[in-house]
């Protein structure tokens, strides 16, 4: 069973789930799990949901330079085929030359 503690802001009423407060129609906040009462968007949950930001943004941040390095490594394997291809032509066109 969940930890979390939602509850009315206005009217004090509790739940263990969000959604709207059936007696005043306010939405239900939600409590900081450290048990001081305090609604968990003002108390140290939400420090913890900046380092679970950061930590996404960072994870974003590698992923993206892992694609940028696989483009550059498929643009380098490329340029490197066609110089080879283009090494190759150079060779058959120096041998018709000669007969």
């Amino acid at each position: 069973m969940s930890d979390n503690k939602f509850v009315c802001p206005f009217c004090g009423f509790e739940s263990n789930g969000a959604g709207v407060c059936p007696t005043c129609d306010q939405i239900l906040e939600k409590q900081c799990l450290c048990k001081t009462g305090e609604f968990s968007g003002k108390c140290c949950e939400e420090e913890v949901e900046e380092v679970d930001e950061e930590k996404k943004e960072k994870l974003m941040e590698a992923e993206l330079g892992a694609e940028n390095l696989s483009e550059i490594a498929q643009q380098a394997k490329k340029k490197a085929e066609e110089e080879a291809e283009l090494e190759n032509t150079k060779e058959v066109d120096e041998g018709q030359d000669e007969e």
